[in-house]
């Protein structure tokens, strides 16, 4: 065996595994160099946490643990280990506020809680230096609190951006543990923590202080949890009657859809402030431009929404969503002719057949219902008498002039009338056609 090969790799790859014994063997050898490679022995060491081979290396005078400006300190202050962070601070006597006090800056960012409570202890150590990094960026609740007891610590440095950026983390403890110093203001930068708070038990926190505006930046609040889907903190936001979500013209609910998060666009649905055909039906256009089918037919159970718009069908046939565009002919006023052919073209244009079959079928089908309604004497009356027109449509389906399952296929079931096929402006609707079949049977 030649230990002292290929640049002492033997040593260098023990330390690095953690190999106590095998280290032991290899530093009796004389012509084995546990300082190779700029000491990277005992900075892998340092590094993976292998206290026992950390403490080996330094017993040999040919170390040099300070190599390469303390690497084996910083990581191990880095990673966490404590017992390496202790070991090398008091063999090498180094001043723990090195670079702008950066142990106990990375310590608390990465919440290593022992290795701050470690550094705390040394006079040198200065836990606000950079404008207080180390509280504004504090990995944990218990961090935080050793750093509070600090008398130069300040949690509101950076115009609080400690509790901002801990509320944005969803870090509760630490929101709580700032919300109890008087020094701490949760409204900062226009209530920023409420605004992009990540928890909805974070969100009651900040909503019990008398500071905090919920509707801040046009109710950026709810937009922004509806967008990202946090079902928990809208329902909470919802209860505040500050809040509003139909800000910026129903952003919430046209985010919640074009992400098909059906959930959401439930919740926001149900307060009569938000209007689900905003932005010229903007929501329910994103879920059929992303082939949302479920999104699409929520929202096409709302009476808000224009179903008679033919962009919806032109913008799924365009991205090939030949079920949204079937669901859309089913329950949409029946297009024109016109608006028929331009969704077929911009279908074609893409090349989705699929598309351009389904609307093919839906203009033959609409041709079949216009000729067969035809055929009925009794339809300039229905069209134009609507109070008597529930008692003409029993005759129509009793007498078998017009087909049942055609109009059923139709939306007749939806409570479409007569003349909605056509076109005429009419606001009273016929039953549906189940209600039609029962009021035929008793009338014979």
């Amino acid at each position: 065996m030649n230990p002292p090969e290929m640049d002492n790799i033997a040593i260098r790859r023990a330390a690095k595994k953690g190999r106590t014994e095998a280290i032991r063997l290899l530093l009796s050898n004389p012509r084995m160099d546990p300082s190779a490679q700029r000491n990277e022995a005992i900075r892998n060491a340092a590094e993976k946490g292998h206290t026992e081979v950390v403490r080996l290396l330094l017993s040999d005078p040919r170390v040099d643990a300070s190599s390469l400006d303390n690497y084996a300190f910083k990581k191990a202050v880095w990673k966490g280990h404590t017992e390496i962070v202790r070991l090398l601070w008091s063999h090498l006597r180094l001043d723990p506020s090195v670079h702008d006090n950066e142990a106990i800056r990375e310590a608390a960012h990465y919440g290593h809680t022992e290795i701050v409570r470690l550094l705390l202890s040394d006079s040198r150590v200065d836990p606000s230096a950079q404008d207080n990094y180390a509280i504004r960026r504090a990995g944990n609740k218990e961090i935080v609190r050793l750093l509070l007891s600090h008398p130069r610590v300040d949690p509101s440095a950076q115009d609080n951006e400690a509790i901002g950026h801990a509320a944005c983390w969803g870090k509760k403890g630490i929101v709580r543990l700032l919300l109890s110093d008087p020094r701490v203001d949760p409204s900062a930068q226009d209530n920023y923590a409420i605004r992009r708070a990540g928890k909805k038990e974070i969100v009651r926190l900040l909503l019990s202080h008398p500071r905090v505006d919920p509707s801040a930046q046009d109710n950026e609040a709810i937009r922004h949890a509806a967008c990202w889907g946090k079902k928990g903190i809208v329902r909470l936001l919802l209860s505040d009657p500050r809040v509003d979500p139909s800000a910026q013209n129903d952003e919430a609910i046209i985010g919640a859809a074009s992400r098909g998060n059906n959930e959401m666009v439930q919740l926001l649905l149900s307060d009569s402030r938000v209007d689900p055909s905003a932005q010229d039906n903007e929501a329910i256009k994103h879920a059929s431009m992303s082939g949302l089918i479920q999104t699409v037919r929520l929202l096409l159970g709302d009476e808000r929404v224009n179903r008679s718009r033919n962009s919806f069908a032109i913008r799924s046939a365009a991205f090939n969503h030949a079920n949204i565009l079937e669901l859309l002919m089913s329950h949409s006023r029946v297009q024109s002719a016109e608006q028929i052919n331009t969704t077929k073209r911009r279908s074609t244009e893409a090349a989705h057949t699929e598309g351009e079959q389904l609307l093919d079928n839906h203009k033959r089908q609409k041709s079949a219902v216009y000729q067969s309604c035809l055929s009925v004497h009794s339809l300039q009356t229905i069209c134009f008498s609507m109070p008597d027109a529930a008692r003409r449509i029993n005759v129509v389906v009793r007498d078998g002039k017009a087909p049942n399952s055609q109009l059923y296929n139709m939306g007749w079931n939806c409570e479409t009338s007569v003349c909605d096929i056509y076109g005429v402006a009419v606001s009273q609707r016929i039953p549906k056609h189940s209600d039609i079949q029962n009021q035929a049977l008793e009338q014979e």
